[in-house]
């Protein structure tokens, strides 16, 4: 028997996290552990005959890939409906943002990736519950030390977390120390420092995205043909001559300041 997860069990695996996610009772007040042990029990209780039970690390595991390749088609599939033309249906669509994908990822062997959770896909996207994971990162806080020693809940989130820290420096209003005065004035000492370094990490980001834009559009050039619908055909077309014309506008823009550069 394969241990292997088959289309319909990656299915069910999305189904129990929206239904564990969205518990009137339990579904906002569960640490991780909590959480994937409500998925676990509610998965192998409807799993599909003859497939084996699964362990909650086994699950998370699974389903961490799937939330990455379901975020990565959202927003290929957003992309491509914004394009997309009066009369175009859903499956042209679909058709086009797989190919989107397509070309977007790469696999081990250097060849893009077929995205395979359309049925993942289609349970989670209009889930609210989903959209509020993908915008925080899908964290369900774990407890820590600081969140024992305080008593707060495993649960606060980012905003909450910084709002308790300000409130703990400023609400005493103590008078600041000889030594943290000190502090604070070498700190304001090294900012120049610190904003060259700046300077330079923005340099470097900016350097890391131009080069990951021209692979990305070397491998828009090179994506094979023969398989695509004339949809996704007419999209690919488009989204080649896009480039082509903002490489001619760069390149014309480089002339003129060269050419101005040597009038001057």
């Amino acid at each position: 028997m394969s241990l292997w997860m088959n289309d319909m069990e990656t299915e069910l695996l999305s189904k129990t996290w929206v239904a564990a996610s969205e518990d009137p009772i339990n579904g906002s007040g569960q640490t991780s552990t909590t959480f994937w042990d409500t998925v676990t029990h509610r998965f192998n209780e409807i799993k599909p005959e003859g497939r084996p039970q699964r362990t909650a690390r086994a699950l998370e595991s699974k389903f961490a890939d799937i939330k990455h390749a379901v975020s990565k088609f959202t927003g290929c599939y957003t992309q491509v409906q914004d394009l997309q033309a009066s009369g175009t249906n859903i499956d042209d669509v679909e058709d086009a943002a797989r190919a989107l994908y397509f070309k977007t990822t790469t696999s081990k062997t250097g060849s893009g990736r077929n995205f395979k959770y359309m049925g993942c896909w289609r349970v989670l996207r209009d889930k609210p519950k989903w959209e509020a994971y993908r915008e925080n990162g899908f964290g369900i806080k774990k407890s820590t030390k600081h969140s024992k020693l305080t008593g707060e809940d495993n649960n606060l989130d980012g905003s909450k977390l910084l709002s308790s820290t300000v409130n703990l420096e400023s609400s005493e209003g103590r008078p600041q120390g000889a030594k943290a005065a000190k502090r604070k004035r070498l700190s304001t000492e090294d900012m120049p420092q610190a904003s060259v370094d700046m300077g330079g990490l923005a340099a470097a980001i900016d350097r890391k995205a131009n080069a990951q834009s021209i692979v990305a559009n070397l491998q828009l050039f090179t994506t094979p043909t023969e398989n695509l619908t004339p949809m996704a055909l007419r999209f690919l077309e488009l989204q080649q001559a896009e480039v082509i014309a903002e490489l001619e506008l760069r390149a014309a823009s480089r002339m003129q300041k060269s050419a101005d550069s040597q009038s001057n």
